[in-house]
């Protein structure tokens, strides 16, 4: 199309980054970006084949779909590169509201003097025998079911869970994002594969084709720039193909080479939030890992129990790394990893 604007209205249109193509099946990057909150509660996150699988529905379900890096390739190849960034942002903005609801739960009176509490135990006992720098069992096995006393929602779920569900959330989102980075690598070395030397990409069609360049020397060294470049005077339109061709090599590898690490930037600009002294509160995120990682090994246990039984619900599933991402991203951007790893070691 923007050949035939240029031969037929003399229009130069810029390089739009959307090459021909359609997705005939699979969900569209564009479908789950627009619609990522549904996306991360519908669908269990596989942190080492990296695919989503969408989980059981209430009302039951014949077939159930699956992401994977080559479907968002696909969508990547449909829409361009440049949705990569897109979907960052619209990352962003989920993470935004998350980080409210989370905050405000730390925020609670109960939570906030549990952990306070839970703190000063530990610091004080860490060294006694008994405890031996580790946290006991037993003390975040009795949060759990202390937990329960403040209530449950309509389909049974403690506060603890739904805040486990809400970190597996944040885990989903970061994993597709994870996802969408390694499909585009993907798209982009499938593309670049004929390019026999990617980094001699100074090779130029347009001039081979056309009417050649001369010899560039430096005056003062006398080193040779350019070498001459004897032009082939091919017709126009293949002058015009030529310069096409450049541009493409020239994008595809730009894009190769680039090294986009956005859980880094993720990672710093809520790290700039979360150290104000309005957020003083999450320091003591750490003290609730204990209690929250048996929550989630009881849940998972469970869910695939459920796995062997003829009546597979909702909670039934073989997979939810996202719980672990999220716990992992948060820790990152709390400061907290290190005094997090050694409390639950």
């Amino acid at each position: 199309m923007r050949n035939l604007a240029n031969d037929k209205y003399g229009l130069s249109l810029a390089d739009n980054h959307l090459p021909m193509g359609s997705l005939d099946q699979g969900l569209d990057i564009l479908q789950i970006m627009r619609n990522i909150q549904i996306f991360v509660a519908r669908y269990n996150y596989n942190l080492n084949q990296q695919f989503f699988v969408e989980r059981r529905s209430d009302k039951g379900s014949r077939h159930l779909n699956s992401i994977n890096i080559h479907s968002i390739a696909s969508s990547i190849r449909t829409h361009g590169m440049g949705i990569m960034n897109t979907t960052v942002n619209f990352t962003y903005q989920f993470l935004t509201k998350k980080f409210d609801i989370f905050s405000q739960f730390l925020f609670d009176e109960y939570i906030k003097s549990y952990l306070q509490r839970e703190k000063r135990w530990y610091k004080k006992h860490r060294d006694d025998k008994e405890v031996d720098n580790k946290y006991p069992f037993d003390r975040a096995f009795q949060f759990n079911k202390d937990i329960r006393k403040l209530g449950v929602s309509d389909s049974g779920k403690t506060f603890l869970d739904q805040f486990r569900m809400l970190i597996t959330e944040i885990g989903n989102a970061l994993g597709y994002v994870r996802m969408v980075r390694s499909a585009g690598m993907n798209y982009c070395s499938n593309a670049i594969k004929f390019v026999p030397h990617l980094n001699h990409t100074h090779f130029k069609f347009e001039a081979y084709a056309g009417d050649g360049v001369a010899e560039e020397k430096n005056e003062e060294t006398g080193k040779v720039l350019q070498d001459e470049i004897v032009g082939a005077k091919l017709s126009r339109e293949t002058v015009v193909a030529a310069r096409n061709l450049d541009s493409v090599i020239s994008t595809l590898a730009k894009n190769f080479s680039e090294n986009n690490d956005y859980f880094k930037v993720l990672v710093k600009v809520f790290q700039d939030v979360t150290a104000s002294d309005e957020q003083k509160h999450l320091v003591n995120f750490y003290t609730i890992l204990p209690a929250l990682t048996i929550n989630y090994v009881e849940t998972t246990v469970q869910a695939k129990d459920l796995m062997y039984k003829n009546t597979r619900r909702r909670e039934s599933y073989f997979s939810d790394d996202g719980f672990a991402i999220g716990v992992a991203y948060i820790l990152a951007i709390l400061d907290q990893g290190e005094v997090g790893l050694r409390l639950c070691s």
